[in-house]
This record gives structure tokens, C-alpha cells and sequence, in this order.
């Protein structure tokens, strides 16, 4: 957690049902943001690493909330995003009805041994199903009071479709941390990839990143990379590494809306920031 952000552990929030929680789910941390929409400047966020040692990632997760009780208030939102590598886009045809979309990725997944979920990126007007951790999604809905539980490309993709609202150019959008690295591909406002990788050294990230950009059949002179994320060191490299082949390589900048959340909001998780925006 970042020390320039507000921090919410000993916080007492007032009427907690003016205010909203993002949490942010992955292999090894709980992220969170809360904030409340009616107050400027009110943004607190915090980090806990999952103690998976004898115990197991789902009792991991428990612990990692039950023992931040700021995270229990009974908050009048609440979102949740996990990263999942097991996940497919569907069309609405098959995304509105649930029982399609489960026979749709266990066509795909037949090895499916977790929990099944579909989120709707409204403005991409898409479906994305996803595996969760087994238990998990079981845990969020009794824990929470009606979270939104979506994965981790939702934001991206429906912070990237308003970018391009204005534009009608090709841009490769690419949300870059520690070792993971989202992408999203849109001509105009039209979504036409959407991923994630893991990687162990940025060199492999710029290699996914450039197999996607030639994928898509992207123009290296014309069209435009887009790149935000927690890892500055990443993001860093990655840029000077896609500008070898790419001219138009750029960091993705901070919406206005961002900054009324708090004034540090560069400090927080993007991925959260960017969900927080999307509500």
C-alpha cells in the first residue's frame, strides 16, 4: 500500500451506505478502494497479501477480509474483480442467458472445477464469462450485500471503449503490473480482442504485446498503444521496448473524474481506479 494514499485501517466511516468498496483479487493480494461519490477527495486504499501458507487460497481470502473489518462496513456498493485466466467473450446472443453461456465455456473449459460467473461490459455490449476459485464466489455474495462480481479485463475494456469514443482510430490498450499484462484491441469503438498473460520478464511481456499488435493486423506506423498499470518500472521498459517497432506509444492519462475521487488517485491500483469510474 502506498503511503501517499489515504490509509483506511483505523478508519470509522460514517454512514457507510454513502460510500463504495472495490476490491481487487488475484493469486497473491486483496486490493481495495474505498470512496464515497458524494465527497471529493475521499479515496482510501489499502493492500493485504494472501497468507496462503497451511491454510489454502479461499481461507487465505477470508482471513485477508475478516481481518480488515474496514471491509465489512455495510457499504452501500460494492464491486469486486478477479484476475482469472480461464475466461472467453461471448455475444449477447449467448451471454444473456446464463445457462447458454455455462454450456458455451464448458464446451471450451470441459475441465472447469471452479465457480462460474458472466459479467456484461455494457458499453462493449459483450459478455465475459470466467472462472473463479472454487468457493470463492460463494464466499463474496455471503460476505457482501449484492457485489458485483466481475474479472479483471471488465474495466479495461470499458475504460478503453470511452477513449475511443471520440476517435476512430486502431489502439492496442495495455494495463501492465508486477507480472501481469491485460490487453484490449479496438478499431474505433469497436472491441476486437481482449486477454491476459502472466509474465516472468518484461522482454516476454513486450513479446505477447507484439504478437497481439501483428494479430490484429495493426498498422505500425498509423495506430496507437495506450499503456497504464501499478508497475512504473514495467511500464517504463515495456514503452521503450514496443517503440523499436511501434511510432505511437504512449502512457494512457489519468482521467479528470479520477482526481475527484482523490487527489493520489495515480497512486492507487489502476485496475481498481479504472472499475471505480465504470460504476
Amino acid at each position: 500500500m502506498n503511503d501517499e494514499v489515504k490509509q483506511s485501517e483505523s478508519v470509522q466511516l460514517q454512514h457507510p451506505e454513502l460510500w463504495h468498496l472495490v476490491l481487487g483479487i488475484d493469486d497473491e493480494r486483496l486490493k481495495y478502494v474505498i470512496y464515497s461519490p458524494a465527497q471529493e477527495n475521499s479515496l482510501m486504499t489499502g493492500s493485504v497479501a494472501l497468507a496462503k501458507s497451511g491454510v489454502g487460497y479461499l481461507k487465505a481470502v477470508e482471513n485477508a477480509v475478516y481481518d480488515n473489518p474496514v471491509l465489512l462496513n455495510d457499504f452501500g456498493r460494492v464491486t469486486v474483480a478477479v484476475r482469472s485466466g480461464r475466461f472467453m467473450l461471448l455475444p449477447p446472443e449467448v451471454g444473456t442467458d446464463e445457462k447458454f453461456a455455462r454450456e458455451a465455456f464448458a464446451a471450451s473449459m470441459p475441465d472447469m472445477e471452479g465457480d462460474f460467473a458472466v459479467s456484461h461490459l455494457v458499453l462493449n455490449d459483450v459478455y465475459l464469462a470466467f472462472e473463479l476459485p472454487k468457493g470463492l464466489l460463494s464466499f463474496l455474495q455471503r460476505t457482501f450485500y449484492t457485489p458485483v462480481v466481475t474479472h479483471q479485463l471488465y474495466a479495461l475494456c470499458e475504460t478503453a471503449w470511452r477513449l475511443n469514443e471520440s476517435s476512430p482510430t486502431a489502439r492496442m490498450h495495455l494495463n501492465v503490473g508486477e507480472h501481469t499484462l491485460d490487453v484490449a484491441v479496438f478499431h474505433g469503438q469497436q472491441l476486437q480482442l481482449a486477454n491476459s498473460f502472466r509474465f516472468d520478464d518484461v522482454n516476454d511481456a513486450a513479446y505477447f504485446a507484439l504478437h497481439v499488435w501483428k494479430s490484429c493486423n495493426l498498422n505500425n506506423k498509423e495506430h496507437e498503444v495506450l499503456i497504464s498499470g501499478d508497475s512504473a518500472a514495467n511500464r517504463e521498459a515495456l514503452s521503450v521496448k514496443l517503440r523499436t517497432y511501434i511510432a505511437y506509444v504512449m502512457p494512457a492519462i489519468l482521467p479528470a473524474a479520477a482526481l475527484r475521487l482523490g487527489e493520489n488517485a495515480h497512486l492507487a491500483p489502476t485496475e481498481l481506479i479504472q472499475l471505480a469510474l465504470c460504476e
